[in-house]
């Protein structure tokens, strides 16, 4: 187990899920350092600006599809 699942081990599931969010918005906004994903002009062109129902949707489509994905490897190591 790598160290990012055992440190996201130690949560609750809510808990994980909005530091989840959280990671997802500071990627698409970005900082003083790096520009975000908000910030690529053909991204701009599809999402303007991070709306909830943007991050929702992400949300949902990384837990259907991504935690499965994870779920077996874990099983093979």
């Amino acid at each position: 187990m790598n160290e990012f699942n055992k440190r996201l081990a130690k949560f609750e599931p809510s808990e994980a899920r909005e530091m989840a969010k959280a990671k997802f918005t500071a990627c698409f906004e970005g900082n003083s350092y790096s520009s975000g994903e908000g910030d690529n002009y053909y991204i701009q062109r599809v999402w303007p600006e991070l709306e909830e129902k943007l991050v929702s949707e992400s949300m949902r489509l990384s837990e259907q599809i991504l935690l499965p994905a994870k779920e077996r490897i874990q099983q093979r190591e």
